[in-house]
Protein backbone atom coordinates (compact mmCIF):
# COMPACT_ATOMS: atom_id res chain seq x y z
CA UNK A 1 0.00 0.00 0.00
CA UNK A 2 1.51 3.44 -0.97
CA UNK A 3 1.39 6.15 1.66
CA UNK A 4 -1.58 7.80 -0.01
CA UNK A 5 -3.93 4.87 -0.49
CA UNK A 6 -6.19 4.20 2.48
CA UNK A 7 -6.89 1.60 4.42
CA UNK A 8 -10.39 0.30 5.58
CA UNK A 9 -10.60 -0.92 9.10
CA UNK A 10 -14.05 -2.83 10.11
CA UNK A 11 -14.81 -2.05 13.57
CA UNK A 12 -17.40 -3.65 15.97
CA UNK A 13 -17.90 -2.40 19.20
CA UNK A 14 -19.52 -5.35 21.64
CA UNK A 15 -16.71 -7.24 22.74
CA UNK A 16 -14.17 -4.47 20.88
CA UNK A 17 -15.01 -1.24 22.34
CA UNK A 18 -17.26 -2.25 24.73
CA UNK A 19 -16.26 -5.05 27.02
CA UNK A 20 -19.26 -7.44 27.80
CA UNK A 21 -19.33 -8.02 31.16
CA UNK A 22 -18.29 -11.64 32.69
CA UNK A 23 -21.54 -12.71 33.97
CA UNK A 24 -23.48 -12.35 30.32
CA UNK A 25 -23.38 -15.52 28.91
CA UNK A 26 -23.26 -14.82 25.39
CA UNK A 27 -21.36 -15.81 22.40
CA UNK A 28 -20.40 -12.73 19.80
CA UNK A 29 -22.80 -14.85 17.26
CA UNK A 30 -25.56 -14.19 19.29
CA UNK A 31 -25.17 -10.63 19.41
CA UNK A 32 -27.61 -8.76 17.57
CA UNK A 33 -28.95 -5.07 17.89
CA UNK A 34 -31.58 -6.40 20.29
CA UNK A 35 -28.80 -7.01 22.49
CA UNK A 36 -26.71 -4.28 21.88
CA UNK A 37 -29.90 -2.07 22.18
CA UNK A 38 -29.53 -2.43 26.23
CA UNK A 39 -26.27 -0.56 25.81
CA UNK A 40 -26.93 2.95 25.54
CA UNK A 41 -24.35 5.89 23.67
CA UNK A 42 -24.49 8.11 26.45
CA UNK A 43 -23.98 5.14 29.02
CA UNK A 44 -21.44 2.99 27.71
CA UNK A 45 -18.37 3.67 28.65
CA UNK A 46 -16.03 4.78 25.09
CA UNK A 47 -12.82 5.70 27.14
CA UNK A 48 -11.16 2.82 24.42
CA UNK A 49 -11.83 4.91 21.39
CA UNK A 50 -8.81 7.07 22.43
CA UNK A 51 -6.55 3.66 23.24
CA UNK A 52 -7.54 2.89 19.57
CA UNK A 53 -7.21 6.74 17.91
CA UNK A 54 -3.53 6.59 19.49
CA UNK A 55 -2.86 2.71 17.80
CA UNK A 56 -4.09 4.44 14.25
CA UNK A 57 -2.48 8.07 14.85
CA UNK A 58 0.90 7.04 12.90
CA UNK A 59 -1.42 5.36 9.97
CA UNK A 60 -3.46 8.63 8.74
CA UNK A 61 -4.34 6.21 5.70
CA UNK A 62 -6.74 4.13 8.05
CA UNK A 63 -10.75 4.59 7.25
CA UNK A 64 -12.69 2.97 9.57
CA UNK A 65 -16.47 1.01 8.67
CA UNK A 66 -18.29 0.30 10.93
CA UNK A 67 -19.17 -3.60 11.37
CA UNK A 68 -20.89 -3.46 14.82
CA UNK A 69 -24.45 -4.08 15.42
CA UNK A 70 -24.75 -0.93 16.29
CA UNK A 71 -25.15 0.60 13.14
CA UNK A 72 -28.79 -0.94 12.96
CA UNK A 73 -29.06 1.58 15.60
CA UNK A 74 -27.57 4.82 14.89
CA UNK A 75 -27.01 6.61 11.91
CA UNK A 76 -23.54 7.39 10.40
CA UNK A 77 -23.38 11.30 11.70
CA UNK A 78 -23.96 10.02 15.62
CA UNK A 79 -21.58 6.99 14.93
CA UNK A 80 -18.98 9.32 13.71
CA UNK A 81 -19.52 11.26 16.66
CA UNK A 82 -19.61 8.36 18.99
CA UNK A 83 -16.10 7.46 17.78
CA UNK A 84 -14.43 10.83 17.09
CA UNK A 85 -11.58 11.41 16.43
CA UNK A 86 -11.76 7.98 14.36
CA UNK A 87 -12.17 8.95 10.46
CA UNK A 88 -15.20 6.55 9.80
CA UNK A 89 -16.26 6.61 6.54
CA UNK A 90 -19.49 3.87 6.37
CA UNK A 91 -20.98 1.15 7.93
CA UNK A 92 -21.05 -2.50 6.13
CA UNK A 93 -24.82 -3.08 4.32
CA UNK A 94 -27.52 -5.52 5.65
CA UNK A 95 -27.01 -7.78 8.48
CA UNK A 96 -25.86 -11.59 6.73
CA UNK A 97 -25.40 -15.14 8.72
CA UNK A 98 -21.69 -13.76 9.59
CA UNK A 99 -19.42 -10.82 10.11
CA UNK A 100 -16.98 -11.81 7.69
CA UNK A 101 -19.70 -12.31 4.94
CA UNK A 102 -20.63 -9.00 5.57
CA UNK A 103 -17.17 -7.52 5.60
CA UNK A 104 -16.41 -9.68 2.30
CA UNK A 105 -20.06 -8.29 0.66
CA UNK A 106 -18.95 -4.95 1.24
CA UNK A 107 -15.43 -5.33 -0.04
CA UNK A 108 -16.56 -7.00 -3.10
CA UNK A 109 -14.93 -5.78 -6.06
CA UNK A 110 -12.71 -2.73 -3.73
CA UNK A 111 -9.27 -2.94 -4.35
CA UNK A 112 -7.90 -1.30 -0.67
CA UNK A 113 -6.40 -3.50 2.00
CA UNK A 114 -8.25 -3.99 4.74
CA UNK A 115 -8.11 -5.45 8.79
CA UNK A 116 -10.96 -6.52 10.37
CA UNK A 117 -11.11 -5.74 14.60
CA UNK A 118 -13.95 -7.70 15.93
CA UNK A 119 -14.04 -10.27 18.71
CA UNK A 120 -16.86 -12.16 16.13
CA UNK A 121 -14.91 -15.45 14.37
CA UNK A 122 -17.50 -17.13 13.52
CA UNK A 123 -17.20 -18.28 9.98
CA UNK A 124 -14.11 -16.30 8.68
CA UNK A 125 -12.46 -17.39 6.00
CA UNK A 126 -9.28 -19.21 6.62
CA UNK A 127 -7.87 -17.60 3.80
CA UNK A 128 -8.48 -14.47 5.21
CA UNK A 129 -8.13 -15.01 9.16
CA UNK A 130 -4.84 -13.03 8.32
CA UNK A 131 -7.05 -9.61 8.08
CA UNK A 132 -8.67 -10.55 11.64
CA UNK A 133 -7.26 -8.85 14.56
CA UNK A 134 -9.42 -11.16 17.28
CA UNK A 135 -10.64 -9.78 20.77
CA UNK A 136 -11.22 -11.62 23.47
CA UNK A 137 -15.30 -10.47 24.35
CA UNK A 138 -14.18 -9.29 27.77
CA UNK A 139 -11.72 -7.73 27.27
CA UNK A 140 -11.53 -6.05 24.19
CA UNK A 141 -8.73 -4.16 23.13
CA UNK A 142 -8.36 -3.19 26.69
CA UNK A 143 -5.86 -6.14 26.14
CA UNK A 144 -2.66 -4.26 24.54
CA UNK A 145 -1.87 -6.77 22.23
CA UNK A 146 -4.71 -6.96 20.37
CA UNK A 147 -3.43 -3.34 19.75
CA UNK A 148 0.25 -4.04 19.08
CA UNK A 149 -1.21 -6.50 16.80
CA UNK A 150 -3.31 -4.08 14.95
CA UNK A 151 -0.22 -1.98 14.36
CA UNK A 152 2.04 -4.61 13.53
CA UNK A 153 -0.62 -5.68 10.68
CA UNK A 154 -1.53 -1.99 9.43
CA UNK A 155 2.64 -1.35 9.10
CA UNK A 156 2.73 -4.50 6.90
CA UNK A 157 -0.23 -3.25 4.25
CA UNK A 158 1.80 0.08 3.91
CA UNK A 159 5.27 -1.83 3.16
CA UNK A 160 2.41 -3.73 0.40
CA UNK A 161 4.10 -7.24 2.22
CA UNK A 162 0.86 -8.50 2.12
CA UNK A 163 -2.85 -8.09 2.20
Amino acid sequence: MKNAERALLFLDFDGVLLPVSTDEEITPYQMTPYVSATHHLERSDWSLVSALAATLRPFPEVRIVVSSTWRHLHNLYILRKTLSPLAVVDTTGRAMETRYEEIAAYMYKRPEPWLALDDDDYGWNPERRWNLVHCDMHVGIADKTRLEELSEKLGILRDGRTQ
